[in-house]
């Protein structure tokens, strides 16, 4: 019974509550991943708790018969069962939401992307999870010829599509895959958030870093030191830590400067973002890049 990445999963949530859809199509539903998500964050998250008070409307395609088991039933309201295909362009209801969970690459090249154009033209949301690039060769598996991979995709092939958002991840062996909201008219502004994103006039917390993040599964601290400094909260911080006045007033207040240890972590002993300074008083870690390094320091070996 197929299956896929992990990593992606509560990227794919977040937008998935955003859109709040009513009607969706799952295209290959493999083990039931989406419906089960669906039922989950759709539904149980908006107050939904029990089965009969859902009022999500979801739709299945699968190819192969023998992934579709009893408890499929408990999720998705209809599946149909064939080849996407010949399925797909029959169907004449208009859906908030499509997913192509790991399925494009299953098709043809031509045949996945006439699919793809077709569900943008009658969806107002397209998901897509797919592997990137071409270190991702696979036969038929699990005795199910629908398994193989018969083409290669990258994000080049989306420049022509109304991509809304799109991140990137690796799997556990490091290899590229990517995830892709597409849609015409963006009805929820998906653009502009994801779930429990600031809207405006809304309370902020914290330095909100850009999209897309770091790549998930080797994000180093050099990347997201870099994320951090192109947030607007950074370069605030950066202006009240640098202002001369403040300096000032600070060197009128009693007392003398407080013990800190400074911990080096890394290869790189000129990198900045890989130093750690700790401040004994209360031991939180601080990065080196956050302290304010002036006025008088005196180094006392300890033991």
């Amino acid at each position: 019974m197929g299956t896929s990445n992990w990593q992606n999963i509560s990227w794919c949530v977040q937008a998935i509550m955003r859109m709040q859809p009513q009607r969706v199509l799952d295209i290959g539903i493999g083990f039931g991943r989406w419906g089960i998500v669906l039922r989950e964050f759709g539904e149980v998250w908006f107050g939904r708790v029990a089965p009969d008070s859902w009022t999500m409307h979801v739709e299945g395609i699968e190819a192969f018969p023998k992934n579709v088991a009893a408890y499929h039933e408990s999720f998705y309201d209809e599946i149909h069962v064939g080849d996407a295909q010949e399925i797909l362009f029959q169907l004449d209801d208009r859906f908030d939401l499509a997913i192509l969970g790991d399925v494009l690459e299953h098709f043809t090249k031509s045949d996945g992307e006439r699919i793809l154009d077709h569900l943008i033209e009658h969806c107002d949301y397209v998901l897509v999870n797919l592997p990137l690039g071409d270190d991702w060769p696979q036969e038929e598996m699990y005795e199910n010829p629908y398994e193989e991979h018969k083409a290669t995709w990258d994000w080049n092939d989306f420049e022509s599509r109304p991509v809304v958002r799109k991140a990137e991840f690796l799997d556990f062996e490091e290899r590229r895959f990517g995830c892709v909201v597409l849609s015409r008219r963006d009805p929820r502004e998906l653009a502009e958030g994801f779930f429990g994103s600031p809207r405006q006039g809304e309370r902020q917390v914290g330095p909100v870093l850009p999209e897309p993040l770091p790549r998930a599964g080797r994000a180093s601290e050099r990347e997201a030191m870099e994320a951090i400094r192109r947030s607007g909260s950074w370069r605030l911080v950066t202006r009240l830590r640098d202002n001369a006045l403040l300096w000032r007033l600070r060197g009128l207040l009693p007392g003398r400067g407080t013990p800190v240890t400074i911990e080096h972590r890394g290869a790189d002993a000129a990198t900045p973002a890989l130093r750690v300074l700790r401040v004994e008083s209360d031991g939180a870690p601080v990065l080196w890049d956050f302290v304010a390094r002036k006025g008088e320091w005196s180094l006392e070996p300890r033991d």
